[in-house]
């Protein structure tokens, strides 16, 4: 299991998790130890950073909100069944494509955590551009077909 984050221009910290089961309050401490420096960094240079995760029960646990509530972190209000907005989902099909095309692909999990690790250092900046960009076509889009199913 892979937890990740991105912004316009940036990618942020990636977690690779070791098997097992992701609980709610696993899911804190990936916010706590990889996300919360990397938050702060952010809004002090850009200001204004809204937090976008879907309604995956962990995410929705009520200590996580707490969490982010406590931390000052300003969540995307997510519709239920809304795949479409799902940014994240885009860069893992990116990211899972990626290994697939490379000469030597890993064999061992060691060598997929590197080369996962290697494609998330080097992904392309315009890529996370064009899918942030997107978001509020994708919006529109969803409100517009109230919640069914768009060309995302």
């Amino acid at each position: 299991m892979i937890w990740g984050s991105f912004m316009w221009g940036k990618c942020g910290p990636l977690v690779i998790l070791p098997k097992g089961h992701l609980n709610g309050r696993k899911y804190v401490d990936i916010l706590e130890e990889h996300l919360l420096d990397f938050w702060m960094e952010q809004s002090e240079e850009r200001g204004y950073v809204v937090f976008q995760e879907d309604i995956s029960p962990v995410h929705t646990y009520k200590f996580a909100k707490q969490w982010r509530e406590s931390m000052d972190i300003e969540s995307l209000e997510w519709p239920p069944n809304s795949p479409d907005l799902n940014l994240i989902e885009h860069v893992w099909y990116i990211l899972k494509i990626s290994i697939q095309k490379m000469a030597v692909r890993p064999r061992t999990v060691p060598d997929l955590v590197k080369a996962i690790q290697k494609t998330w250092n080097e992904f392309d900046e315009d890529i996370l551009n064009k899918l942030v960009e997107s978001l509020p076509n994708r919006l529109a889009d969803v409100i517009k077909v109230k919640g069914g199913n768009t060309k995302y």
